[in-house]
């Protein structure tokens, strides 16, 4: 399928549009529908919550409303964090080889 634009040159479709059937192959994809970047996601929003709290404590002492969203993964940074170190190290490492 070709698409012609006003200049009469002929491009063509977009990689998403191909169909694949590989998962991989496919990188288009929202990090909610993608477990693994949902998962990165998640550990860079805990670490980067916890470290502005220790940093900026004012920042999130807020604990209702959209700001103790970040409150709450700051306090799972402090409490958690072996696993969350854990976790972060086993992402890292399937990022690199995987």
């Amino acid at each position: 399928m070709t698409i012609s634009n006003s200049s009469s040159r002929f491009t063509r479709p977009h990689k998403s549009y191909a169909k694949t059937n590989n998962f991989k192959e496919n990188r288009d994809m929202s990090a909610l529908f993608n477990f693994h970047s949902f998962l990165t996601v998640v550990l860079l929003g805990i670490c980067t919550c916890t470290y502005l709290k220790m940093q900026f404590p004012a920042i999130l002492e807020h604990r209702t409303g959209f700001r103790g969203f970040f409150w709450k993964a700051a306090r799972i940074g402090e409490r958690l964090s072996p696993w969350v170190a854990v976790g972060c190290f086993t992402m890292g490492v399937s990022v690199i080889f995987f």
